[in-house]
């Protein structure tokens, strides 16, 4: 054999030697994919549970709120707090289909394909984004709850003030 003849097999070596290890480093990477989307799918399937398993009692304390800042307000008999209160019982009775969804959702992952795993995180947004919007919903009536709470103690103390000057 002549040294081209060598070189030609030598050619030939390593690019069959180069398209195995390229192969066997498509599969790896494949499966690192599949880990990281697994690992992607528990941690979303660990926030929503426990941002669903908050919200009753945000709901709640947001009710509670809404109620007694009306009562200091004189408006707990008002058309716009009948109507808050409306929306929070239909938000409230609608919670509980909400969190069957979540824990539904709450499933072995293990076994599931790429494209199985890619929809379940689609799935996991679609419902953290629901819990999302209840949540925001809620947290800012309490955060108009405690603005007119201090529009209250300001007003008290500029009333208390005016007193104390007449007597």
């Amino acid at each position: 054999m002549t040294s081209a003849d060598w070189l030609g097999v030598l050619g030939a070596v390593t690019g069959v030697s180069g398209a195995v290890m390229g192969f066997v480093a498509y599969r790896r990477s494949g499966k690192f994919k599949a880990i990281d989307l697994r690992l992607s799918l528990r941690k979303a399937q660990s926030t929503l549970q426990a941002d669903a398993d908050e919200l009753p009692a945000l709901l709640q304390h947001a009710k509670k709120s809404r109620e007694r800042v009306a009562s200091a307000t004189g408006a707990f008999g008002s058309g716009a707090t009948k109507h808050w209160l409306d929306a929070w019982e239909v938000d409230f009775a609608a919670l509980s289909q909400l969190q069957n969804e979540v824990a539904a959702f709450q499933k072995d992952c293990s076994k599931l394909s790429h494209a199985a795993l890619e929809s379940e995180l689609v799935l996991a947004h679609q419902l953290q984004r629901k819990v999302d919007g209840v949540r925001a919903k809620y947290q800012h009536a309490l955060a108009q709850d405690d603005t007119q709470r201090e529009q209250l103690r300001q007003d008290q103390r500029m009333l208390t003030q005016a007193r104390l000057s007449k007597g």
